[in-house]
């Protein structure tokens, strides 16, 4: 309050008549246009250097003058002055700037300025020695490239998880920069793309699987949104991507739709609701070792191979049977629910196990190859110069 008050009255004592504008209006100290400032009488006129100069010579009295542009007088850039004064060499001597007006007071940015040579000093101290840089702290990719939805509260399980492993998580906001980052990535989460990987950003993630990065990768049948399939979107599920993505298929998987459990209405509790599928787990996997877990209406796949979660649920066309709703294939592992990796959902059955299993299968140490050298672009070889041939001379 006291600022502002001593603001406020600098301001009258120094516009005093001139002022137009009662003091709420700028005691805030906001940003005026230059028109609105000459309006309300907080400047007496809109103009630029040499009108402050003139205005300047008139207050005083000159007739006669000379402008000197002091960087010019002593040879230095202005953009020297600014960034780079040391290398460049160019700045004003203290003393100058001390004898040219009392009392001196200039407004320079200190690194132009030349200081005296200090006297009686004893030897500066060697400088520091430079301190060890730390290794880059490893990292997980969340692909947000594709349009994804992605749950709020799955995002705070999952970095929860990373954190307590000592890992970071990067997002990737566009294919080229899920490409760069795959390149010293442990590993790629994807969740619920609305528009399907190009062809190149499919290759790139399965190349990075075959160097030992890992991926996983979680959809959602029943999660609806708008799906951009140029030059149209529409709303439906976001998996409607997943079924034409073309990354599944390097992995031979296939998205079929999401099952329920189909017992009616009449449960005797919400886990038995149709929305709910029991699923049980494989004891002897690493990843998949679970003994019930309990998933909301997980979206069913086809695998040719690799280890699979596998649960009783019915499936609107196709009817009761037994269906795929986890495949892992070697570094690649499709899981056809995300929201049961939220918060209270994910207390159900053992769902906390299996998502841990699945980061510690993430970021589990393992040898990951470097990527592969850019290919160099052949320069196409310089002409060469020939001399010209003086024109023949005749006697």
């Amino acid at each position: 309050m006291k600022v502002r008050a001593n603001f406020v009255a600098a301001v009258l004592k120094g516009r005093g008549d001139r002022l137009k504008a009662a003091p709420e209006v700028f005691e805030t100290a906001r940003i005026f246009s230059a028109d609105r400032a000459l309006e309300l009488g907080l400047i007496d006129k809109i103009g630029g250097l040499w009108e402050a100069v003139e205005d300047m010579a008139e207050e005083l009295g000159l007739e006669n003058y000379t402008v000197v542009d002091i960087y010019e007088k002593y040879n230095v850039t202005r953009r020297g002055i600014v960034i780079i004064p040391l290398v460049s060499g160019g700045k004003i001597p203290l003393e100058m700037l001390l004898n040219k007006s009392a009392p001196p007071i200039y407004y320079l940015w200190p690194g132009a300025v030349q200081l005296p040579p200090p006297r009686n000093v004893t030897p500066p101290l060697p400088p520091p020695p430079a301190e060890e840089k730390k290794p880059a702290r490893p990292y997980v990719v969340l692909d947000v490239s594709h349009g994804n939805l992605i749950p709020r509260g799955f995002v705070e399980v999952l970095v929860k998880e990373l954190v307590e492993r000592g890992y970071a998580l990067r997002l990737a906001r566009s294919e080229m920069e899920l490409q760069e980052l795959l390149n010293n990535a442990t590993g790629l989460i994807i969740v619920n793309p609305s528009t399907p990987f190009t062809d190149t950003a499919a290759e790139a993630v399965y190349n990075a699987t075959r160097r030992g990065v890992r991926v996983l990768y979680l959809v959602d049948m029943r999660a609806s949104g708008p799906v951009a399939m140029p030059p149209f979107i529409i709303i439906a599920p976001y998996s409607f991507a997943a079924t034409l993505d073309p990354l599944l298929t390097y992995f031979n998987i296939t998205v079929l739709r999401a099952v329920y459990n189909f017992t009616g209405l009449g449960a005797e509790d919400f886990t038995r609701n149709w929305q709910y599928v029991w699923v049980r787990g494989l004891r002897n996997d690493t990843v998949f070792n679970a003994t019930r877990l309990i998933f909301l209406s997980p979206t069913a796949f086809t695998a040719s191979a690799g280890a699979r979660l596998r649960a009783e649920a019915y499936m609107f066309g196709y009817g009761r049977d037994v269906y795929t709703v986890a495949v892992r294939v070697g570094n690649f592992t499709a899981v056809g629910t995300v929201r049961s990796f939220t918060p209270y959902l994910i207390q159900l059955g053992d769902n906390t196990k299996l998502f841990r299993n699945m980061i510690s299968w993430l970021v589990e140490e393992r040898p990951i190859a470097p990527p592969p050298p850019k290919p160099h672009t052949a320069q196409p070889p310089t002409p060469p110069i020939y001399p010209e041939t003086p024109p023949p001379t005749y006697p």
